[in-house]
C-alpha cells in the first residue's frame, strides 16, 4: 500500500474516546499522607495542599497554583548527578502525583495540561517519588483516548482503563484535537518516569519498551518525538554502575512481539526513529535484523494474485525475469535472498 494506507495502519487511536473529567484533589485520608505529615515531610507544602483539597484543576485556586508553577517549586526536589538531592521542596504525596497525572492526561485546557505535565516531570525527578505512573497507567490512559488495547499488547488494559474511568466519575466528550493536546503533554513527562521503570519494573521492561517504541510511529505522537526518544534512552541506557541494559539484546524479540501487524514501512521507521547514541544504535542493530526477516517472511508468505500464474505461464515468465514464486531464472529471489 501507499503512504496514506500505511499511516492509517500505524494508527493506535481507532476507537471512540471515553475521556474522564480530571478528578478533584483529595489529600487526606490515606496512611501515606498521615505518615508524611507526622514525619514533617510534607509540612512545607501542607498549606498548599489544603488549598487544593476538593478542587478540580479548573477551579480558580487550583488553576492559579498550577499555572503559576507553585506546585513544582514547592515540592520539586531534583537529584544531582552525585545522587544527592538539591534541597528543594518537601516530598510530594502520591495523591498529588496522581492528580497531576490525571490532569496531564485528561484536562481539556492547553495551559493547565502543559503546567500539570511540567509539575509532574519536576516532581518525578526526586530520588524516590511516592508514586510513579507505570506503563499500565500510561497505556490505560491511551485506551481511554481510543487506543486499541490489542495494538498496545498489554494484558488487562481494558480493566485498567475502566478503573481510571470509574475513579474519575465517568466519561465526557472529546475531539481529536483534545487527544493530541493531552497525548503530547503526557509524552513530555515520560522521560522523567522511565528512569524509575528501569529500577522498579525488572520483570516487565520488555512491555515498557514495546509501549514507548510503538508510539514512535503513531501520527498523533510525532511532535513529541524528542521526548519519546529521551524516554526510550532512559529505559535502555546504562545503569548508574555502568552496566548495559539487558533490553539491548532483545530488540528483535520485542519488535516481533508488538509490530507483527504493522506495514513494512512502519517497521523501517521503528528502526530509524530509535534514539541516537550507543544504546540506541545497539537496539537498532538487533531490531533491524528482525525487521528484515519479517519483511522477507511476509514476501514469501504473500499469496499469488489471481491469474498471475496463468499469465506468467502464457508469457513465459514475468517482464523482469522473475517468476510468480519470486525466483528469477538465475535462482536469485526478488528480495535478493
Amino acid at each position: 500500500g501507499g503512504g496514506k494506507s500505511d499511516e492509517r495502519a500505524a494508527r493506535l487511536f481507532t476507537k471512540p474516546p471515553r475521556v474522564p473529567a480530571p478528578p478533584r484533589f483529595e489529600a487526606g485520608g490515606s496512611a501515606a499522607w498521615e505518615d508524611g505529615v507526622a514525619a514533617g515531610e510534607v509540612a512545607a507544602g501542607e498549606e498548599m495542599l489544603r488549598r487544593l483539597e476538593g478542587r478540580a484543576p479548573s477551579d480558580p485556586e487550583a488553576e492559579e497554583l498550577l499555572l503559576g508553577g507553585w506546585i513544582g517549586s514547592r515540592f520539586g526536589r531534583r537529584v544531582e548527578p552525585t545522587g544527592a538531592a538539591d534541597g528543594g521542596g518537601a516530598a510530594a504525596s502520591a495523591e498529588l502525583l496522581r492528580w497531576l497525572f490525571f490532569t496531564t492526561c485528561f484536562d481539556a485546557d492547553a495551559d493547565r495540561c502543559a503546567a500539570a505535565s511540567t509539575a509532574l516531570g519536576s516532581l518525578l525527578q526526586c530520588a524516590a517519588p511516592r508514586w510513579v505512573p507505570s506503563p499500565d497507567d500510561v497505556a490505560s490512559a491511551l485506551v481511554l483516548w481510543g487506543a486499541d488495547p490489542d495494538a498496545l499488547g498489554g494484558g488487562g488494559l481494558e480493566e485498567g482503563a475502566e478503573a481510571l474511568l470509574g475513579g474519575a466519575g465517568g466519561a465526557g466528550e472529546a475531539s481529536e484535537a483534545d487527544l493530541r493536546l493531552n497525548l503530547l503533554a503526557l509524552l513530555d513527562a515520560l522521560p522523567f518516569a522511565t528512569p524509575h521503570w528501569r529500577t522498579q519494573l525488572l520483570s516487565s521492561q520488555d512491555w515498557a519498551l514495546a509501549l514507548l517504541w510503538r508510539l514512535l510511529v503513531e501520527p498523533h505522537a510525532a511532535p513529541a518525538l524528542p521526548a519519546l526518544q529521551d524516554a526510550i534512552s532512559a529505559l535502555i541506557g546504562p545503569s548508574p554502575d555502568g552496566a548495559a541494559s539487558p533490553l539491548l539484546g532483545r530488540g528483535g524479540y520485542v519488535l516481533r512481539a508488538f509490530a507483527s501487524d504493522l506495514p513494512c514501512s512502519s517497521l523501517l521507521r521503528l528502526c530509524q526513529l530509535l534514539p541516537p547514541g550507543h544504546a540506541g544504535a545497539a537496539l537498532q542493530a538487533s531490531a533491524s535484523l528482525a525487521a528484515l526477516r519479517m519483511v522477507v517472511e511476509r514476501h514469501h508468505a504473500a499469496p499469488v494474485p489471481p491469474g498471475a500464474a496463468e499469465a506468467d505461464s502464457a508469457g513465459g515468465g514475468s517482464a523482469n525475469g522473475v517468476s510468480a514464486d519470486g525466483v528469477s531464472a538465475d535462482g536469485v529471489s526478488a528480495d535478493g535472498v
